[in-house]
């Protein structure tokens, strides 16, 4: 059970922490829109999937940042190790906040890629976050995203499609999925 605590504190904390937006985002926008993606998603792959594991991976994919925020990612990716113990400070502080350790490890595995659900939900994230600058970008006019934004498309192109082209989806799915996600990006 997610305390209520938890569920206050992920529609107030914002994302892109440390970055300028013109329009602030909270978790809960970026999880309910990773929701919609995964949706369409899942009408584009043949496929069989558990629409609700996808929401529910959604949903709590992000939980830790409602106790330790959004860190700022030069910090959080300064290295590896920053990463690694940024990472586990915030387990730490997730675990005062959660018991069950059940959930504690489906919130740990909520983007596993060894599962559709978990690839299709960490494909979702990225894609989520990528039109999320490119709204800034664009749409607002906030130009001190565009080198980010431009960076994580190409991390889209030569990363994300790439692994798409090699998963384990069916030969349709792979270039319907492929294909939605190109147009997102253009």
């Amino acid at each position: 059970m997610i305390p209520y605590k938890l569920i206050q504190k992920y529609s107030s904390t914002t994302r892109f922490n440390g970055t300028f937006l013109i329009e602030q985002e909270t978790v809960s926008q970026h999880v309910v829109e990773m929701c919609l993606l995964c949706q369409n998603f899942s009408s584009l792959i043949e496929e069989k999937i558990d629409i609700r594991d996808i929401y529910y991976r959604c949903i709590i994919h992000d939980l830790d940042e409602a106790v330790s925020c959004d860190i700022p990612r030069p910090l959080k990716y300064a290295t590896p190790k920053v990463k690694e113990a940024i990472e586990e400070a915030t387990k730490l502080l997730l675990k005062e906040e959660i018991k069950d350790e059940k959930f504690l490890s489906e919130i740990d595995l909520a983007k596993n890629p060894n599962t559709l659900e978990g690839y299709l939900v960490s494909i979702a994230d990225a894609i989520q976050c990528y039109m999320k600058m490119n709204k800034e970008v664009n749409i607002l006019n906030n130009k001190i995203l565009e080198s980010d934004l431009n960076n994580f498309k190409s991390y889209i192109i030569y990363e994300i499609i790439p692994n798409i082209s090699t998963s384990n989806l069916k030969s349709e799915s792979r270039s319907a999925l492929t294909k939605y996600i190109l147009s997102l990006i253009n």
